[in-house]
């Protein structure tokens, strides 16, 4: 299941869909506003917009599902497109290989009198839409990828558009006249329209059947695999429902009027009512178990939205939602347990169990109503639920454990989301919240989860004590720490980096300062008056006129005086310009130490010595990693201790993990700390004890 359903084809169907999700709502709410079987509901509307009030529900029906198979195929193509692309060279407009597939598709089309046949745009013409969305993008991506097919503009009025549209001038080419010559292939072996001939193929597969277990299970077994590989089953079926279960119901009427006893079993109603629980894939069964078995926040809400339409058993929602086509871990259930349940109807009806079905009822029926209305009888009713409560069982495993493949392929997502704010340009403004693929997705969605997390608990601080060669306490940092329900802690350079591509960074940068200074003033009153509180601030903090005055709020309302708190910077400080140097120096008018982080890597480090009046250095970690290995960097940190003791600057070696560092470092000069060898992030209370504890080892 996991190689089928990472592979380049499934995964762009799987986003495709995904990009449907608004249209499909639209689309699932129209159908459901109109058919909403409550009688008082219907007179309402008509009383008050007359009989033909639903005609604005068909028209949204129509602007929505009426285009399902195109949408599906432009979504898909420009998925495909994208995902194919990455890490290759050669630059193709994803749009571009969209509008190729959607030529590719008119160009198989059967024209009748001059016109297109438009039913096959619709749900009818899905299968076929995503066949050709695939077949088309990898053959237009292949032909891109040849050098000699390609046009080069070289001219520098035309602008990028343009230079790849003409790049696409001869691969479009190609892969049209492929699906065109196609079509006049199919022609001359008589299948002038290919969308027909698979429709009307399926449906010869039931020519002679009676209404029977063996027709019964076939038949809802097909209408399920072929909704899983995107045909409309239902539809497809249609006829086979007209011909064999319609007509079954009315004998079952006719027999009831004589006061006679049913004997039809299969009929219209039997399937609608016990076999399609919220419709095809007795998707109620899948909304319930996602609801009661899953945590992922977004599958969740979708689940919740299913709910309401998923009762009148319109599917839509959850099935282009989660989604449930060619999704590899819901195959099983979608397909088996709908033959499940016909078989369990059946036995409970042949055993003489629960009355056969004998009335209509709407398919937007809900649940134990419908199976009273059709049986006549309350037996009917605890069907339902028993077919129910066995849909739910069945669905629950493959639910966990497409929830397990869901949180697998997150972290993998989260850890290339650290990659990207490892490598962030520093002068970026928002780049990780545009970004149109999973990254950007996941960025989108913790950047949403963040100011409620902010408020709830799950984000807090730690404290990372700081110690000098004499194992004495100097100071500390503080430090975000983020648990997120979903997929735990979170690296704080990305809940940073989310925050700054937000108007949130503000919110959060002071409540930081609020935090650290609270803890800070409580330990000053439990007797920690010796060491200094570091505080991490972010340059586009800095962007904020108001800070000084809001740290000014801060330090009056818990008594600290400045000089026990340093704000850490980085070198991304002077690139918002002179606003943010001046804004720093009004900290450091007020009292405040400043310290600049990560320093000795950085193309400008030195430059900072001269503009900024620093209190404090932090050598950047990498100079640590590798100051028993290479002598370079024992050169560069000895250079910068020499410069910081001529300029009166404290000098503080971060990421400090054995004895032998330590020991290279203090021969160096350095003789201030921070790192494993003396101890984690600390929770506030551990950081008492850890104060306490070496202060009474020094005594």
């Amino acid at each position: 299941m996991r190689r089928i359903s990472d592979t380049l084809v499934i995964t762009s169907i799987r986003q495709g869909l995904t990009l449907m999700i608004p249209v499909m709502m639209i689309g699932a709410f129209a159908i459901f506003l109109n058919n909403l079987p409550v009688k008082l509901y219907q007179e309402f509307m008509s009383g008050i917009f007359g009989s033909g009030w639903n005609s604005f529900g068909v028209y949204v029906h129509r602007g929505t599902f009426a285009i399902m198979a195109t949408g599906m195929l432009l979504s898909i193509s420009y998925s495909m497109a994208r995902n194919s692309l990455r890490g290759i060279k050669h630059e193709v407009n994803p749009m571009i290989t969209a509008i190729v597939s959607l030529a590719s598709l008119f160009a198989m089309m059967n024209v009748k009198q001059g016109y297109l046949l438009l039913n096959w745009l619709g749900p009818l013409g899905v299968f076929i839409a995503i066949l050709i969305a695939c077949t088309s993008s990898l053959l237009f991506l292949y032909f891109s990828s040849v050098p000699r097919l390609k046009i080069r503009l070289y001219s520098n009025t035309a602008d990028r558009n343009l230079a790849q549209a003409i790049s696409s001038l001869v691969p479009a080419m190609l892969t049209i006249s492929v699906f065109s010559f196609l079509h006049i292939l199919l022609a001359s072996a008589g299948i002038e329209d290919v969308h027909a001939a698979l429709n009307q193929g399926l449906k010869n597969m039931f020519t002679g059947m009676s209404s029977s277990l063996f027709t019964a299970v076939i038949f809802v077994g097909l209408i399920h695999l072929f909704w899983f590989f995107g045909i409309h089953g239902n539809n497809v079926l249609e006829p086979v429902t007209q011909t064999l279960f319609v007509p079954a119901l009315e004998v079952n009427r006719r027999l009831a009027d004589q006061g006679l006893p049913p004997v039809e079993i299969f009929t219209k109603q039997f399937f609608d009512v016990f076999v399609f629980l919220g419709g095809s894939g007795a998707t109620l069964c899948l909304i319930v178990a996602l609801l009661l078995g899953i945590r992922r926040s977004n599958t969740k809400q979708i689940a919740v939205i299913s709910t309401l339409p998923g009762i009148f058993n319109v599917n839509e929602i959850m099935v282009f939602g989660i989604p449930v086509i060619l999704n590899f871990y819901l195959f099983i259930p979608f397909v088996i347990l709908p033959v499940i349940l016909t078989a369990v109807t059946y036995t409970a009806m042949s055993l003489g169990l629960v009355s056969l079905t004998v009335s209509p009822v709407e398919w937007t029926t809900p649940l134990i109503i419908g199976g009273y209305a059709a049986t006549g009888s309350l037996s009917g009713a605890i069907l339902q639920l028993f077919n129910l409560a066995v849909g739910i069982t069945i669905y629950w495993p493959f639910v966990r454990m497409y929830e397990k493949r869901l949180a697998e392929g997150q972290q993998v997502i989260l850890q290339n989301l650290v990659e990207k704010v490892k490598h962030l340009d520093e002068n970026r403004a928002t780049i990780l919240l545009d970004r149109m693929d999973d990254t950007g997705n996941l960025a989108r969605l913790l950047a949403g989860d963040l100011p409620r997390d902010l408020h709830n608990g799950r984000i807090k601080l730690m404290y990372q004590p700081q110690v000098d060669s004499s194992n004495k306490m100097t100071g500390m940092e503080a430090l975000l720490r983020w648990n997120h329900k979903e997929f735990g802690p979170i690296a704080p350079p990305v809940a940073v980096a989310i925050a700054e591509e937000t108007p949130l960074i503000h919110e959060l940068g002071i409540w930081i300062i609020k935090t650290a200074c609270g803890k800070m003033k409580q330990w000053r009153e439990e007797g920690i008056d010796d060491i200094s509180l570091s505080i991490n601030l972010s340059p586009y903090q800095l962007d904020d006129p108001h800070l000084p005055l809001k740290v000014a709020a801060v330090l009056d309302e818990t008594g600290l005086a400045p000089s026990c708190i340093e704000i850490e910077i980085t070198e991304q400080v002077s690139l918002g310009g002179l606003e943010r140097i001046a804004r720093l120096n009004e900290l450091k008018n007020m009292g405040l130490r400043v310290a600049m982080d990560d320093f000795g890597m950085g193309h400008s480090s030195l430059m900072y010595l001269k503009e900024l009046n620093l209190d404090t250095i932090k050598l950047d970690g990498e100079l640590i990693h590798e100051v028993l290995t290479n002598p370079r960097c024992t050169e560069i940190i000895s250079s910068i201790v020499q410069l910081a003791a001529a300029m009166d600057i404290l000098i503080i070696a971060e990421f400090v993990n054995n004895h032998e560092q330590q020991k290279a470092l203090e021969r160096l000069g350095c003789r201030h700390y921070q790192g494993y060898l003396y101890s984690p992030p600390l929770e506030p209370d551990d950081l008492f004890k850890y104060y306490v504890s070496l202060k009474n080892s020094k005594s």
